[in-house]
């Protein structure tokens, strides 16, 4: 027969405050007591575990449930002894033990016992564990510990060490309100869990400290967005109090608090934290091919929209600037650390993900929305990169300080190159980098080219394959974009392009376009006007303008011929594409211009569409 007893009753809430607390209040004096001697028998075998809990109802009274068996730490302060909340006992908690008989007459108890309870010269010591099981309207005793000081006739008036946060994570956010909760992680600058030593000082005050864990988990069935969940904490002033909530739908939020959080020993505090600031809309600002991450978070983007929106004239009526019918997201490209903390994920209409918390990891991604036949609908680079920044030359253009992609800035660094693209392609490729002075090694995401199908649509269906040239004939084509003569696509990173060789056009940024919101891939007037800079120095293999502003690093190139081969290109130069083609005209010289710089100079040429060569932004 299970008994209850009030040690902890809980002052009503105020409905109107989102933060208060209430006492819980000690035991009875007479609670438990030990029967001298102490030797009643323990039912079976084997120490059993506490069933004890804290429940806590409507109008918000908490009263602790002590169960049969429910085990007790007791210390003559040499000798220990585990002992258990007698069978069948009334409100005095009878304690009883296995065998055996503990002398002395000065006796100290921790509840619950455990591996990590004890006593020493005035100090108890119980474990707050930084793993909870959720338990509906309450806690689990074990989580809670108590300590105690026998009177002289040797009855325990047991004290709380611990505090409760009754914890009601909130969102306006519609679509997720009320939803399932599989875990709650906790994170403090301070220790907010693990072994909590406890004393008693001057007039009976409890003093306690902490030292153990920054965080406490809690999982388990029943959790739900909108409706408290009752965690035990260590007493103290939190700063940094960070709530990461991972739903069962696999998405997660995240918020943390502005102010600092102070709870009570004895006591609880009603904490409401608004989750619906989560995660930060990315492309809030404007939606593009690219986001740039620069610090950890939680984050979002509209995936309703392909790119900038802006469709090239050429390929009006051929593509969509609105998608509908994705299902789910595939990754591809992954270059440098996997910076997330957690699976990626779509739900309508927006791709959400969280990176890791401690330091922003150096990487790039690229991520692809997928519908329910399997078709790629669109793809995304993720860039994270804490050392990304702007950059502004003497001339008053503001350039990106590294490659589209890259993971850092110099020659001697792995990652400096970025990614390659095709002209006209918004989807990043990989490269292997290497620090050798004029070997550069390219490793491409797959083995060859493919060497049939380079249509608009296919080419967005299959962000993975790097399209190369093929024969028409007796003619080598080494254009990737249409086999079809009629469909020359001029314009794909530049609206305004009407034809061949048009220097003069401004930058006119469309959906295809790679880089992120507010920079688009440079057209051949900013180029110009960049390679007019100086002076211009060639130093450990990269070109270094504007006394050190910015640099160029050597990359070469990628280059596939009509039988999907690549290898090792010339001198280090360094390349990237500008958005103005060269050629427009037969599609076996369609090509794109490509500044370069080496030791002995720099230029502007050009290079087939099919070429792979890195992109470097220029700030709208």
């Amino acid at each position: 027969m299970t008994n209850k007893y009030s040690i902890a009753a809980l002052l009503l809430l105020l409905l109107s405050c989102s933060r208060e607390a209430a006492d819980l209040q000690a035991p009875p004096s007479t609670a438990p007591h030990i029967p001298t001697g102490f030797t009643a028998s323990l039912p079976g075998s084997g120490a059993p575990t506490s069933k004890t809990s804290l429940d806590f109802d409507a109008a918000g009274t908490g009263t602790l449930i002590w169960n049969d068996n429910d085990p007790v730490m007791v210390s003559n302060g040499t000798d220990m002894m585990t002992l258990y909340i007698e069978k069948g006992g009334s409100t005095s908690g009878e304690l009883y033990a296995e065998s055996g008989l503990m002398d002395g007459n000065d006796f100290y108890a921790v509840y619950p016992s455990g591996f990590s309870s004890s006593y020493s010269e005035g100090t108890f010591t119980a474990e707050i564990p930084s793993s909870q099981s959720f338990v509906p309207g309450g806690i689990a005793s074990e989580t809670f510990p108590m300590i105690a000081v026998a009177d002289d006739k040797r009855n325990f008036a047991f004290r709380n060490v611990a505090s409760v946060i009754a914890l009601v994570p909130a969102s306006d956010d519609e679509s997720i309100r009320g939803a399932d909760i599989s875990s709650i992680t906790i994170s403090t600058a301070q220790y907010i869990a693990g072994s909590v030593s406890a004393s008693f000082g001057e007039g009976g005050i409890i003093e306690t400290e902490c030292i153990g864990s920054r965080s406490i988990q809690i999982s388990g069935a029943g959790m739900k967005l909108g409706e408290p969940v009752y965690i035990v904490t260590a007493p103290g002033q939190f700063t940094d109090f960070t709530v990461r909530i991972s739903l069962q739908n696999g998405f997660s939020l995240r918020t943390t608090l502005s102010e600092p959080v102070k709870v009570d020993r004895s006591k609880w505090l009603r904490l409401e934290v608004p989750m619906s600031g989560g995660y930060e809309n990315i492309s809030e600002s404007g939606t593009a091919n690219c986001y740039m991450i620069t610090k950890p978070g939680s984050y979002m983007f509209n995936a309703r929209v392909r790119g900038n929106g802006k469709v090239p004239p050429s390929c009006e009526g051929i593509v969509d600037p609105v998608i509908s019918e994705g299902e789910h997201v595939e990754v591809y490209n992954i270059d440098g650390e996997d910076f997330l903390l957690e699976p990626i994920n779509y739900s309508d209409g927006s791709i959400f993900f969280t990176t890791k918390e401690e330091e922003l990891p150096v990487g790039s991604m690229l991520v692809s929305l997928v519908n329910s036949n399997g078709t790629v609908l669109w793809s995304w680079h993720i860039w994270a990169n804490p050392e990304i920044a702007d950059v502004t030359l003497s001339n008053g253009q503001t350039w990106l300080n590294m490659n589209l992609g890259a993971l850092h800035t110099g020659f001697s660094n792995v990652g400096y190159n970025g990614y390659y693209y095709q002209w006209g392609r918004k989807d990043p490729f990989l490269q292997k980098y290497t620090s050798s002075a004029g070997a550069l090694e390219i490793a491409p995401f797959v083995s060859h080219a493919s060497k049939t199908d380079g249509s608009i649509m296919n080419s967005i269906a299959h962000p993975e394959i790097f399209y190369g040239g093929y024969k028409s004939g007796s003619t080598n084509i080494e254009d990737w974009a249409s086999f079809d003569d009629e469909l020359k696509y001029y314009d794909l990173w530049n609206a305004s392009c009407t034809g061949d060789d048009q220097k003069d056009l401004p930058a006119d940024k469309t959906m295809f376009d790679p880089c992120p919101a507010g920079y688009h891939v440079p057209v051949y007037s900013e180029v110009d006007s960049l390679m007019a800079i100086s002076p211009k120095v060639w130093s450990g293999n990269c070109k270094v303008l504007d006394d050190g502003a910015i640099l160029f690093p050597a990359s070469s190139y990628r280059y596939i011929n009509l039988y999907g081969d690549y290898w090792i290109t010339g001198t280090p130069r360094a390349f990237f594409w500008c958005a103005t083609p060269y050629s427009t005209g037969n599609k076996d010289s369609r090509r794109g211009y490509r500044p370069w710089f080496t030791s002995g100079g720099n230029g502007i040429g050009n290079s087939p569409r099919s070429y792979g060569v890195p992109v470097r932004c220029i700030k709208d």
